[in-house]
């Protein structure tokens, strides 16, 4: 009968054997890796981390979530004075609102828009009738179709808009550019913003669509950001500022749906990522911040529908499975 001990010292002699040896070594750890990373995915799996609540309820799994959507249930739970904190370079102490420049390609020129300050104060209509104006025009917003009660390329629907449009020009410190436009009866208003320094251009619609997706929507756009995703504080601060007034003075909610189409015509939201607690108190403050990050979440879900089509509608959604 072989001694036990025999076939230990056999059996030694064969493990050490093959963990000297690189290749099989190599494959034993790497086999070892694989299989726990296996055994701690099953187990995130199964932990319940793969599902995600809305209103309470379950809506999707991840693989079907829209993107930006673990982003969006971040924010819902990050009030937005922390969010800016964490934007400044020094922890704790805040350096006043960040607003990064975003990245706009294909600029323009300079002194090809010089001749923009020359349009202050006459009716968009009538600037609008001006070869150099719809050039303009062509560079800066993107040639994507949009819903506007019928499905139109955005530069012919926007020209379309501004040669109806009796407002006056307005050209800030002989730099900053906007067209306008307002329908009443419609409740729409549209703008075209233009930097003729940094040769920069974003338009807007803010309408209240009615074929059941979130409603009322600013859409913002511009041919110039090729960004995949964009939030308010990569717009340029002059744009934040313009943009702040115009809403003011129209009458558009600092807190309704955004979106943004961008160059390749692809349409994602613009998260309300602005500091709306200055001033008020910390129950107002909470719920600004509860209700900004629901309607994010909202049109996260909605364009996660319509695959990010920017003429989407909700008769083009598709449930989430």
């Amino acid at each position: 009968m072989p001694n036990k001990y025999a076939k230990a010292s056999l059996l030694t002699r064969y493990a050490k054997a093959l963990l000297l040896t690189p290749a099989i070594g190599s494959f034993l750890v790497c086999s070892l890796g694989l299989l726990l990373g296996v055994v701690l995915l099953s187990g995130w799996e199964k932990s319940g981390h793969g599902v995600y609540l809305h209103a309470g309820q379950p809506i999707a799994r991840p693989g079907f979530m829209p993107r930006d959507f673990h982003a969006a249930s971040e924010r819902k739970i990050i009030p937005v004075q922390h969010r800016a904190m964490l934007l400044t370079s020094s922890p704790g102490k805040r350096s006043g609102p960040h607003l990064a420049e975003a990245v706009f390609q294909e600029t323009i020129a300079s002194d090809q828009l010089g001749f923009l300050k020359e349009y202050a104060g006459r009716p968009a209509q009538d600037v609008v009738r001006e070869a150099s104006v719809r050039t303009m025009i062509e560079a800066v917003v993107p040639y994507a179709p949009f819903h506007y009660g019928a499905d139109r390329p955005l530069p012919r629907l926007m020209e379309d808009l501004f040669t109806d449009s009796r407002l006056p020009v307005e050209v800030r410190n002989g730099r900053y550019m906007m067209l306008l436009h307002t329908n009443a009866p419609g409740r729409g208003r549209e703008f075209l913003w233009v930097d003729a320094q940094e040769g920069i251009g974003v338009g807007g619609i803010f309408f209240y669509p009615t074929n059941g997706e979130p409603t009322p929507t600013l859409t913002l756009f511009s041919r110039q950001v090729k960004g995949e995703s964009l939030e308010m504080s990569q717009m340029p601060a002059a744009f934040v500022r313009d943009l702040k007034q115009w809403a003011a003075t129209w009458g558009v909610p600092a807190i309704t749906v955004r979106y943004f189409i961008n160059g390749e015509g692809e349409k994602t939201v613009l998260a309300h990522d602005e500091d709306f607690c200055a001033g008020a108190t910390q129950d107002v403050c909470k719920k600004i911040n509860a209700d900004a990050a629901d309607i994010d979440m909202e049109a996260r879900y909605f364009l996660g529908q319509v695959h990010y089509a920017s003429n989407a509608t909700m008769r083009q959604a598709a449930p989430v499975e």
